[in-house]
């Protein structure tokens, strides 16, 4: 199967997971390179460029790309992507494929781990969230609050935190 047929069986996956429809519809294709490794959106164009390691092993390139077509679901500028916008790509890798981030990649661990705290407190939080009809980088701390007033506002904060800062 190739790159993109993959990201749009992601794609489909992601809307039945979360229960809602894209807030952005967004282009996009995939690039195999040496180097950085992560999904670019250009407003301008809304389109996303998915750029993935060559020569990966097909677990490894199935479970980024799976990873990444979150991104593409909700698409974010490096500058506005949030531990919520990294937490919801992994746990769509996880739920794909039971693709998790290394021990030693923290930031992803960390938003992930949030991210299932969220869902484990209120299990339509997300729905709540993705449903409202914006993209995910622009969710504010109270509008976590508001969707599931059982999780912790400090807890909210970190969600909101830019991931790439």
């Amino acid at each position: 199967m190739s790159n993109e047929d993959l990201v749009r069986q992601f794609l489909a996956t992601a809307e039945k997971f979360y229960g809602v429809l894209p807030p952005v519809r967004a282009t996009f294709e995939v690039q195999e390179v040496s180097g950085e490794l992560h999904a670019e959106w250009d407003k301008e164009r809304n389109h996303v460029t998915i750029r993935i390691q060559q020569g990966w092993d097909d677990y490894q390139r199935k479970g980024r790309l799976a990873h990444e077509s979150f991104h593409v679901f909700s698409p974010a500028t490096l500058s506005e992507a949030t531990y919520l916008d990294e937490g919801l790509a992994a746990l769509l890798a996880k739920h794909c494929l039971n693709y998790l981030p290394f021990p030693d990649q923290a930031k992803y661990c960390e938003a992930l781990s949030l991210v299932e705290r969220l869902i484990a407190t209120c299990p339509k939080s997300i729905r709540k969230l993705i449903g409202r009809g914006s993209r995910i980088a622009l969710v504010s701390a109270s509008d976590i609050v508001a969707a599931c007033n059982k999780f912790p506002p400090s807890d909210a904060d970190l969600l909101v935190r830019k991931f790439y800062a």
